[in-house]
Formats: structure tokens, sequence, C-alpha cells
């Protein structure tokens, strides 16, 4: 054991440091996606506070005079076409209708209509979704009484009916209009966010080839604590490496979403209260889900440590593993950006979005399981076996 925390020890620093410096990174990136969020000023509250239907006929006017203007200029330019290469060029009266239309739609530098479409969206999830829930609700009653025989369909309704009641219970509660923006930009930013796999990487790609390479690791043979002791030491030493990386990351942009949300951020709203969440059947507060997201970016990067360690005790080359190491990290930000989008994709791409924004169930052998459970479960198994072919390779290796 003194070995071991000697060798947590020596690499804490390392550790830190780089965390450190991804977690800066983290929230500067953080910062560029909420601050267009908050270019508005204090028009911007106005407009949410006050009644939808002046934010619709207000963006409605808007997007008619935008109309109006560009149906000017195309007549215009139709009309005095004389068939060259270049445009007709336009007159001042228009050009200063244009130059007014710009003016009027710029509020600090940012348009009024990105201004009314952010708040159409907040406005729509927190105003639509008991609505929706609802008749979610009603439709899976109905096809309970209409005789439907598949029994998945069964399981699965009974279980989306007893979660969209609670759910719908806690919105009933939550009748006040909240600022969601920073809690939008959030969730956005995290469920894209790739530091946390890169500084897996940057930390673990190393951590046996080097060893191998140098031939320390064979050095540990001939002591009593062996290869395979010395090799079980570096994998919890990788793995308090990385749960350092995420506390470390993930602390600095919770305490910059609470800096940046001047208006406070409600931790009891629903979390249906998120753009793109409003069907949601995870009976979950906006804190909860900070809570959770964090637990599966925790559980997703130690299980991508283990496949790195596991690849680099593979690799006897620091060089080759560099190269090899980078392949789980790339492939499930590749699968993100594909169309691939099924419960099987979002467990092994840790894609908690996907698990949390709709109904969350996946068919587990003819029972309806919550996807999120299955993918803690997976992603243990998963590990666990990454971590063992690691321990076993080890005397292999430097035999």
């Amino acid at each position: 054991m003194k070995l071991l925390r000697f060798m947590i020890r020596k690499d804490m620093a390392k550790s830190a440091l780089i965390s450190l410096l991804l977690a800066l990174l983290s929230c500067a990136f953080l910062i560029s996606v909420l601050r267009p969020s908050y270019a508005y000023g204090e028009k911007y509250m106005t407009y949410l506070k006050g009644d939808s239907e002046t934010v619709s006929q207000d963006a409605q006017k808007l997007a008619d005079e935008q109309n109006a203007l560009n149906n000017e200029i195309n007549d215009y330019q139709n009309n005095h076409n004389t068939g060259g290469v270049k445009q007709a060029e336009l007159p001042v009266e228009l050009e200063e209708k244009i130059i007014d239309f710009s003016q009027k739609n710029s509020q600090a530098g940012v348009g009024l209509d990105s201004m009314f479409s952010l708040i159409e969206g907040q406005l729509y999830a927190q105003q639509n979704s008991l609505k929706l829930i609802s008749e979610r609700v009603r439709g899976y009653s109905r096809n309970a009484r209409r005789g439907v025989t598949d029994e998945y369909s069964l399981k699965l309704s009974d279980k989306l009916i007893s979660d969209y009641n609670a759910v719908i219970t806690d919105l009933k509660k939550s009748d006040d209009i909240i600022d969601t923006r920073a809690a939008d930009g959030f969730e956005n930013y995290m469920s894209s966010e790739i530091l946390i796999p890169f500084g897996v990487y940057l930390l673990l790609f190393s951590i046996f080839s080097s060893e191998i390479q140098s031939g320390r690791i064979k050095s540990f043979g001939i002591t009593k604590t062996g290869v395979r002791k010395f090799s079980l030491f570096k994998l919890c030493t990788g793995f308090v490496a990385v749960i350092i990386l995420v506390l470390i990351i993930y602390t600095v942009d919770i305490i910059t979403l609470f800096i940046y949300d001047t208006n406070g951020i409600k931790l009891d709203m629903p979390l249906q209260y998120l753009s793109g969440f409003e069907l949601s059947s995870a009976n979950m507060s906006f804190g909860g889900y900070l809570v959770a997201v964090f637990a599966a970016k925790l559980v997703y990067a130690l299980f991508t440590a283990s496949i790195v360690m596991f690849l680099s005790m593979l690799c006897r080359k620091t060089i080759l593993a560099g190269a090899v190491c980078l392949v789980p990290i790339f492939v499930p930000l590749y699968l993100k950006t594909t169309s691939f989008s099924n419960p099987a994709v979002d467990i092994l791409t840790g894609n908690y979005t996907n698990m949390l924004n709709d109904t969350g169930y996946m068919n587990f052998w003819g029972i309806p399981a919550r996807e999120y459970v299955v993918y803690f479960a997976i992603i243990f198994i998963m590990t666990a076996f990454f971590v063992a072919g690691t321990y076993l390779l080890a005397e292999r290796q430097v035999g």
C-alpha cells in the first residue's frame, strides 16, 4: 500500500495541472456558448416575463417586415435587370430602408429575430410540456383500452403512465416563467463536451506503454511486488487521475454556470423546462439533472480510461499507444454526429441526453428498462472487463 500511495502522490501534481488547464479551457468554451444568449440586456427579461402572445406577435411582425423588404428588393432587381451578370444597383430610398430595418433589428449587436426565437423556445418548453405529456398519457391509456395484445407495449405503457403522472403532479406545482438560458446553454455544451475524453487520453495513453518500453515494469517482476500487483497499482493510479480530472472540470463548469446566470439558477425547476426535454418521462429537477450528468460523465470517463489503459498495455511502444488510444476517444464522438440513434448507440457513446429527453426506456429482453440504469450497469461491466484484461495481460507483455 505504501507503493500505491507513493504512485498516486507522484502522479497527482501532473493530473491536477492537466485537469486545471483543461478546466479553464472548458470554462472558456462554456462562456462562449452562454454569451450569445445574454446579449439582449433587460429587453430579454421584459419579453420573457410578459405575455407569450406579445412575443409571437412581435416576432411575426418582424418577420413580415423582413419578408416585405426582401420582396421589394427582389421586385426592383427583377424589373431593372438588363440580363447582365451584375445585378441592378438599389436606389437610395431602398438602401435607407435596409439600414433602418437593420438598426431596428439590432439590440446590443444581436438581432431581435434571434432573441424572439430563443424566448419562444423557452416558452414552448415551459408552457406546453404539461399539455404534451398529458396528451401522451391519454394516448397510452387509449392503447390499453383498445385491446393492444403486445405484452411489451402494455408493460411500457403502464410504466410510462406511472412516470408521466408523477411528472404531471410536479409540473402543476411549477407555473412560473423561468429564465433557462444558462440551463439550456449548459445542457447544449455538456452534451457535446470533448475535453474530458481528451484529458483521459493525455493522462493515460502512455501509462503502461512507457513502463514496458523503458523496462521498469519488468524490473518489478523480480521484486515481491510483482508485475501484476504493480499493474494493479497503476490501474488504481489511472482511475484516481481520471476522478480528479472530472471533478475539477465539472466543478469549474458548475461554478461558471452559477456565476454567469445573473437571475439565479432554479435548481428545483422540472427537467421538462429545458428546451428539447418537454416530453421527458424522468421525474427529475434541474438540480437532479446536474448530479445525473456528473455521474454519467464520471462513469463514462472511467470506462474510457479502462480501454485506454488496456490498449496502452497492449502496445509496447509509446508512439504506437498514442495512435491506437485515439480510437476510443474519437469513435464515440463520430457516432454522436451520425444519424445512428438507438439505445445501444446511446449507451456505447455515453449519450445521456437521449436517455433523458424522451420516454427513456429500452426493450431489455422483453422488459421495459430505464435506459440510464442499463447504461450504468453495462458500463460498469465493460469497465471491469477491460481492467481484468489489463491485469491478466501484464505478465505476458513483459515475459
